[in-house]
């Protein structure tokens, strides 16, 4: 029997030709869909494409959903160019492809993070949250929101940023989307280019343009910068939580190319925060040098060069300065009503939210009222206290809106995710110290992360929950990365050296 007629060489062939095969079918599918509808043809040709790369490369998946996610771009995707809704759950089901890798190919297991429980017994209460509250399909619609944008996200990631390359492509990921998204807030503010929202990534409030349109002569100072979010509180925060990574990177980078590039990616970053003119972030930052200070993370040198570089931030943006003055109204207000009445209307509209949330709380302590219903409660509230009234205000404080919603059971939940995730770094960096200086610094950037979150929390409730649940998920997979890798090095100082590896010759 010849070679090519043999049952191998046909078998061969056949499993040859099958891809080619399929591909040929997809490009007559895409040309003909092209032919009719040609944005929707561009579309499934490019993602496609794409998919075709990430099954070749399935580690290179993780990463295009970092940054995806974290740039805002599938929601962008959706709500500025007009694709499905469903966009953010199909970035979200890329991560079936590394996670099939490791599981099917690679036959390793499953992970299951510490704080999984915690997470899990969060998701109960919003499940029992979301069947008792007033208005059902707002709860469902929130309760979605979680699944998907929490849960699913939260044991994805978690499954799929296995080693330390891994964590170090992530952070590295992260600091390009800052850095980018930065030097677009900067270049619409040189340019003065407020209307132009740059694809999506650079959004700007519709009232404070309309006022620049009707007199652009005038004195409107230009509007605070919202970024991929629109938000410029939110944008300030989700820019301050990687300023660690950035901190961090640049102090261990062996040669000086990163080192550089790890500076200028910071600046850039900075410079974003501060366009958002936000006073709840210019506190996050002060609270996340404290903290950094106390770990021994900054020096003398370091906070001259962080206070030169503030300095020059203040000076070239004087309206963050004017507004950080009105920092002491706020503070009277809480502790004198007389002196803290000069206090600006959002002072008082997140006062007036937070002590609401608190109530509705204490009125509903065990249970809460169920996942998105403090609005429904606010007005109400705010009558009460007689402080500013507005129609479905959220609560602009973390806690206080995870108690409202979630109840005392809820908050408790919450609160184990971030301290068993908290926990566990610290564990890895100290087992890493000595051992892996290196990671043992990865353990301490994601650690900073998590309290910038929380210090900037003081001022925002959970709204863009996909951010704080990606971050908590990196969190929990760094801390087993470290734990895996300190456990194999510690391993392997205890195992008994050969006469070869020790350097005796017979």
């Amino acid at each position: 029997m010849s070679t090519i007629t043999s049952p191998r060489f046909r078998r061969h062939v056949g499993v040859a030709w099958l891809p080619a095969l399929m591909v040929l079918l997809a490009a007559a599918g895409v040309g003909a869909l092209t032919g009719t509808h040609p944005r929707q043809g561009v579309t499934v040709a490019v993602v496609l494409c794409g998919t075709a790369v990430l099954v070749l490369n399935p580690r290179l998946a993780t990463l295009v959903v970092v940054v995806l996610l974290y740039s805002n771009a599938a929601v962008i995707a959706s709500t500025v160019h007009g694709l499905p809704g469903f966009v953010t759950a199909a970035v979200l089901l890329l991560l079936l492809i590394p996670l099939i890798d490791f599981v099917l190919m690679r036959h390793e297991p499953i992970v299951l993070l510490p704080a999984l429980p915690w997470l899990v017994g969060y998701l109960i209460m919003q499940v029992v949250g979301a069947a008792r509250a007033i208005e059902p399909a707002i709860a469902m619609q929130n309760l979605q929101v979680f699944l998907l944008e929490g849960f699913c996200l939260f044991m994805g990631i978690s499954n799929v940023v296995r080693t330390p390359a891994m964590l170090r492509r992530v952070l590295w990921s992260l600091l390009a989307v800052g850095a980018v998204l930065g030097a677009l807030s900067l270049h619409q503010f040189l340019t003065g280019s407020f209307d132009q929202n740059y694809l999506g990534f650079a959004q700007n409030s519709d009232v404070k343009l309309a006022m620049l349109r009707m007199d652009p002569f005038g004195d409107n100072p230009p509007p605070r910068l919202g970024g991929p979010v629109g938000g410029q509180n939110r944008y300030a925060q989700i820019m301050l939580m990687l300023v660690p990574f950035g901190l961090i990177a640049a102090r261990g980078a062996i040669y000086r190319w990163y080192r550089v590039t790890a500076v200028v990616a910071t600046v850039l970053i900075l410079i974003g925060a501060t366009l958002t003119f936000s006073r709840g972030g210019a506190v996050g930052f002060v609270l996340l040098v404290m903290i950094m200070t106390v770990m021994g993370y900054l020096r003398g040198r370091h906070l001259v060069a962080l206070a030169l570089i503030v300095g020059c931030l203040m000076v070239a943006f004087p309206r963050y300065t004017e507004r950080l003055s009105s920092l002491p109204d706020a503070v009277s207000l809480v502790t004198d009503a007389d002196s803290g009445s000069q206090a600006d209307g959002a002072v008082r509209g997140r006062l007036s939210s937070s002590i609401g949330a608190m109530r509705v709380f204490a009125v509903n302590p065990l249970l809460g009222v169920g996942p998105g219903m403090y609005p429904q409660y606010h007005r109400a509230e705010a009558i009460e206290i007689g402080l500013r009234v507005e129609q479905n205000r959220q609560p602009h404080s973390l806690l206080p809106h995870v108690a409202a919603e979630s109840g005392a059971i809820g908050l408790i939940m919450f609160l184990g995710v971030i301290a068993v995730t908290l926990s566990r770094l610290r564990a890895a960096r100290r087992a890493l110290r000595r051992l892996r200086p290196d990671l043992a610094d990865l353990m301490a950037a994601f650690t900073l992360s998590v309290w910038t979150y929380l210090a900037t929390g003081l001022f925002l409730h959970l709204s863009y929950e996909r951010y704080f649940w990606l971050l908590m998920a990196l969190s929990g997979a760094a801390a087993a990365v470290g734990s895996r890798q300190a456990e194999i090095l510690i391993d392997a100082r205890k195992r008994p050296r050969t006469p070869a590896e020790a350097g005796i010759r017979g």
